[in-house]
């Protein structure tokens, strides 16, 4: 059936809810648009937690959240002391949850932190916003990506020098909270959340659903069920009750889940859980789900980008993006003359690795979007074969074991147009200089590169998968990071 879409704007449209801080200021959410992030918010019926805060260890379901609390300062009168809002870091560098932050100081918004991508953790505030002498608020909403990445990292202000001098800077206008603008806050609601205790969709693993009742009254008859797909066998079948869940109790339920030893397409499969329950409003139900991954059985199997055409026909399709997003490639006959011939051994970091073994013009790379790739083997160094075009290309990965533990890692790849080291790229193993690129009239008659990164993997340990940096993609001829080949060793 069709899908019917309506759009929201800002609330109150051309006649700004907030004219005083702007349209820029808007981030598009419930609580900001609801007035949570602006001094004198009524949050004293929100729970109290301590940074870090983990959404997935409190049975909170991914979405979003946000988080509120006040400080004052005295800062010195003859002088500039300028303070930055500082999420877990100080970094540079990216963490292994999937979250965004949208951070606001006294109602205004002076950053957008994402976690698993980085590398910036410090989010100055603008002089005239921090109130030197005084009360501030700080407003933070977290944007949970999967099960697992909801929460935020410890936040602390820190001071980012102390100079003497100066003009002095009028405090800038920051309006507060005010129920006829912002509507009155409304009574916190039930949220199921369903956590797997596995991240990959292999052999016997559980599912934790929690139904939370963060409201002033009891949540009556409360029960919950998990739905798997076809194939797949869940133990206990069938709802499970919860009983009554007292005005700030919570009831859980676990489940066994098995999944089927073969013939699963890979990508994200959904275990569907249903929360029902009654109260004086009458009967309600909810419904989250917990995903669990199936990797691809190979590198070769995800590859989605043709990096590397014939110098005889470099423009091979029309609206042909190549490596870059607009047509430029890897040379066939100048890898091969730099020792990459199509299914040839590749030596680098001291692993052995495969060159992809496919024709010119074929997908033979993987841009790296957060796929879960099967991979198997033991030793003490898992390595890439990889590139990145139009900037310097970094984020955060996660291997996976054979004995259910897990490791996180940060692959660092530099820019084909660059040596390593050189012009923002990191200083990685270069495995291959060619002598010029192709454009899709030509030779650009320029060199480019491609580069190995290791990891350290843990003793004793057998690699089961590994899941990908979530960076971009090509189109639009925006930065991606490529990855060529993987090894264990």
């Amino acid at each position: 059936e069709p899908v019917t879409w309506r759009l929201m704007g800002s609330p109150g449209g051309t006649q700004l809810q907030d004219p005083v801080r702007g349209v820029m200021n808007a981030a598009g959410l419930y609580g900001s648009n609801h007035g949570w992030a602006l001094p004198g918010y009524p949050d004293a019926s929100w729970q109290p937690v301590s940074l870090p805060d983990s959404w997935s260890a409190r049975g909170v379901p991914p979405g979003i959240g946000w988080y509120r609390t006040s400080f004052s300062l005295n800062l010195p009168h003859n002088g500039y002391v300028p303070v930055d809002v500082q999420v877990g870091g100080p970094g540079p560098g990216a963490g292994s949850a999937d979250y965004r932050a949208f951070i606001y100081v006294n109602g205004w918004l002076i950053g957008r932190y994402v976690n698993n991508l980085g590398p910036q953790h410090q989010f100055y505030v603008p002089a005239g916003i921090l109130n030197d002498d005084g009360a501030n608020t700080l407003a933070i909403g977290a944007w949970g990506m999967d099960a697992t990445g909801g929460g935020l990292d410890k936040v602390s202000l820190v001071a980012a020098g102390d100079q003497a001098g100066g003009l002095p800077v009028a405090p800038v206008a920051s309006p507060g909270y005010s129920a006829r603008v912002y509507g009155s806050p409304t009574a916190p609601q039930p949220t199921l959340a369903a956590v797997p205790s596995a991240a990959l969709a292999a052999g016997t693993f559980s599912v934790t659903t929690t139904l939370r009742n963060p409201g002033a009254r009891p949540l009556h008859s409360a029960s919950v069920a998990l739905t798997v797909p076809s194939g797949w066998t869940e133990s206990p079948s069938g709802a499970k009750s919860l009983g009554t869940i007292a005005p700030g109790g919570s009831g859980t339920a676990t489940f066994q889940v098995t999944a089927p030893s073969s013939g699963l397409t890979p990508g994200l499969v959904s275990l569907l859980a249903t929360a029902k329950y009654s109260d004086l409003a009458g009967s309600h139900t909810l419904i989250n789900a917990a995903d669990v991954s199936v990797p691809a059985p190979s590198l070769a199997a995800t590859f989605d980008n043709t990096g590397i055409t014939d110098d005889s026909n470099p423009s091979p399709a029309p609206n042909f993006e190549g490596f870059d997003g607009e047509g430029t490639t890897f040379s066939a006959q100048g890898l091969a003359a730099a020792g990459l011939s199509p299914g040839g051994a590749v030596t680098a970091g001291g692993l052995s690795f495969t060159w992809p073994d496919v024709p010119s013009a074929q997908p033979d790379n993987t841009m790296a979007e957060g796929q879960t790739i099967a991979v198997s083997g033991s030793g003490s160094t898992l390595g890439f074969v990889a590139s990145a075009n139009n900037a310097a290309e970094s984020g955060t990965g996660t291997i996976y074991y054979t004995d259910g533990s897990t490791q996180s890692f940060t692959l660092s790849v530099g820019n084909f147009w660059y040596a390593s080291g050189q012009s923002g790229n990191p200083a990685t193993t270069q495995v291959a200089g060619v002598n010029f690129a192709n454009y899709p009239t030509g030779s650009s008659g320029h060199e480019v590169y491609i580069f190995e990164q290791s990891v350290s993997l843990e003793q004793g340990k057998t690699i089961e998968a590994v899941t990908l940096p979530s960076l971009g993609d090509v189109a639009g001829y925006n930065a991606a990071l490529h990855i060529f080949a993987m090894s264990v060793g």
